[in-house]
C-alpha cells in the first residue's frame, strides 16, 4: 500500500527547479546589470556585483522552491497559494530599491531603482513559472 505522505514529487525535484530558476536568473540579472551600467554609468560596485547578484539570485528562488515544497505537502491548492505569496513577496521586495535610503542609511542614488527593480521581476516571475513547470514535468532530467 503506497503511504499518501510520499506521492507527488520528491524534495529534490523541487530544489532543482529552484536552482534551474535561480542560476537562469542569476545569468540573466548579471547580463541586466553589466548592459544597464554599460548604457547609463550607473553602478554601485561595493553593493551591486556579480557576487552579490548571483547569490541574492539563487539563494531566494532555492529558499521559495522549498517553500513550495512544503506546501505541496499540505495543500491541493499549493501551485496558486505558491504563486500568489510569491508575487507578494516579489511586491513587497520593491520597497527597498523605491525607498529614500539604502539599508545602510545613505540616501538611495539616482538610477538604483532602474538597476534593481527589473532584477527583483526577472528572478520573481523564473521563480513562478519555471518551479512549477519543472515539478510538474513528467519526465526527470
Amino acid at each position: 500500500m503506497e503511504d499518501s505522505k510520499n506521492s507527488g514529487p520528491k524534495i529534490g525535484k523541487f530544489f532543482l527547479g529552484g536552482l534551474l530558476a535561480g542560476f537562469l536568473g542569476a545569468l540573466v540579472n548579471n547580463v541586466y546589470s553589466f548592459f544597464y551600467t554599460s548604457i547609463t554609468g550607473f553602478s554601485i560596485p561595493k553593493i551591486i556585483h556579480l557576487g552579490s547578484i548571483t547569490i541574492a539570485s539563487i539563494l531566494l528562488v532555492v529558499i521559495s522552491s522549498l517553500f513550495y515544497f512544503i506546501l505541496a505537502k499540505f495543500s491541493s491548492k499549493a501551485k496558486l497559494i505558491y504563486i500568489i505569496v510569491g508575487i507578494t513577496f516579489m511586491i513587497f521586495s520593491f520597497w527597498a530599491p523605491l525607498s529614500s535610503h539604502l539599508p545602510d542609511g545613505t540616501p538611495t542614488p539616482e538610477g538604483f531603482a532602474g538597476l534593481t527593480l527589473p532584477m527583483h521581476i526577472i528572478s520573481g516571475l523564473l521563480a513562478f513559472i519555471l518551479i512549477p513547470w519543472h515539478v510538474d514535468r513528467k519526465d526527470d532530467i
